[in-house]
């Protein structure tokens, strides 16, 4: 080939890296522009940033640069497709988890990371110190002596995480007990058993001798299974029992168990791969009883209520969070109303208008980093 030749073959060489580039840049752009993606979108368990708000005001065209910036950051073109791309060699090629809020574990367990929520390091949470152990014995006491005038019997449940039943499948080095051999809720327990009658319902016991049966926990999912919130129910049923003989749990036989293939669920989403890891479903569905289902008024979040015919039957109010949700058709067999109350602290105005025959705390064990809710009630002298 002639030098003229070479030469020319390297402009064109050149032209078409520059044409590439030019277009790998736009690309983004125009894809936004014309909603070309197509790709699932990725859960993030954020709310994405809107198109900023542009008037003459000096203050909105100030911080209008940043807040486009993270806009686009947001929602550029084939974003949700490049998210895909970068979790799937991270996860599936170099075992590295895609999110700082979700831990690898053996054999395609993915857990919540056990890391100390004012400094994120796995190093796991930071004991508690006297003074809050003292703030929940003061709440926990406030709660019961308030209900314990009106009658009413009070459970507080703390709902274990899954490296707690499950530490084999965390990786070795971030298990609870390798982190700190005493757990945040190991420690309340033993304050409260050491300076108050207030007894609190460790469900850990319960499901860790239930394991070798079924599954308890999903795999893709912080959150127990149906068959997990089954052994919770049955401990929680017994524990009511005490103040009101005849109240017992059903039993396993009551209910058919089927296991269901199901997409990734809350931790496969946050790694962005919902869509390509897979989970075994674990269901218990009733068997055909001539129970009455219940009807239900009210949002998911923060209210439900479940009513029943029979009158008979006792009432309860239930402050809890997410993992009440697989607890609530076992639960709806016992009472004539269940007000359910999304909420981590305690609200003695329902209380007075429900005039339940029993109250239940659930709070998840992660909830124990953070400081207590604290009640307006606890501030006052109990009746």
């Amino acid at each position: 080939m002639s030098r003229q030749n070479q030469q020319r073959a390297r402009r064109v060489d050149e032209l078409a890296l520059i044409i590439f580039f030019l277009a790998a840049l736009s690309l983004p752009v125009l894809g936004m522009a014309l909603h070309l993606e197509r790709s699932p979108v990725h859960r993030e368990n954020r709310t994405l940033a809107p198109f900023p708000a542009l008037s003459l005001n000096r203050h909105v065209l100030g911080s209008f640069p940043e807040k486009f910036r993270e806009y686009f950051e947001d929602h550029f073109g084939f974003r949700q497709t490049l998210i895909g791309w970068q979790a799937r060699v991270k996860v599936t090629w170099l075992g590295v988890s895609s999110s700082r809020q979700v831990l690898l574990g053996k054999e395609g367990w993915l857990f919540q990371p056990p890391y100390d929520n004012s400094t994120e390091t796995y190093r796991g949470p930071r004991p508690f110190t006297e003074q809050q152990l003292a703030q929940w014995q003061r709440i926990l006491e406030t709660r019961r002596a308030w209900l314990a005038q009106r009658g009413i019997p009070y459970l507080f449940v703390v709902a274990p995480e899954k490296g707690s039943i499950y530490p084999e499948y965390m990786p070795d080095a971030m298990t609870p007990k390798k982190l700190r051999p005493e757990t945040r809720l190991d420690q309340l327990l033993a304050y409260m058993k050491l300076h108050s009658t207030v007894e609190i319902l460790d469900l850990r016991p319960s499901l860790s001798e239930a394991k070798s049966r079924h599954r308890l926990y999903h795999k893709t999912d912080t959150h127990w299974n149906d068959y997990g919130a089954f052994v919770a129910y049955r401990r929680i049923m017994r524990e009511l029992s005490k103040f009101r003989p005849g109240l017992e749990p059903a039993e396993e036989s009551d209910f058919e168990i089927s296991r269901e293939p199901s997409p990734g669920l809350d931790l496969a989403a946050l790694l962005g791969l919902d869509d390509v890891i897979s989970e075994e479903y674990i269901r218990m569905r009733s068997r055909p009883l001539g129970i009455e289902s219940p009807g239900y008024s009210g949002n998911t979040r923060p209210r439900l209520v479940s009513e029943r015919s029979d009158a008979g039957l006792p009432r309860l109010v239930m402050f809890r969070d997410s993992f009440a949700n697989n607890l609530i058709p076992f639960l709806d067999r016992h009472f004539s109303r269940i007000v359910y109350i999304w909420n981590d602290g305690f609200d003695p105005q329902l209380i007075e208008t429900e005039h339940p025959d029993f109250v239940i705390q659930e709070i998840v064990e992660r909830a124990l980093l953070s400081e207590p809710v604290q009640d307006p009630m606890v501030m006052l002298p109990v009746d």
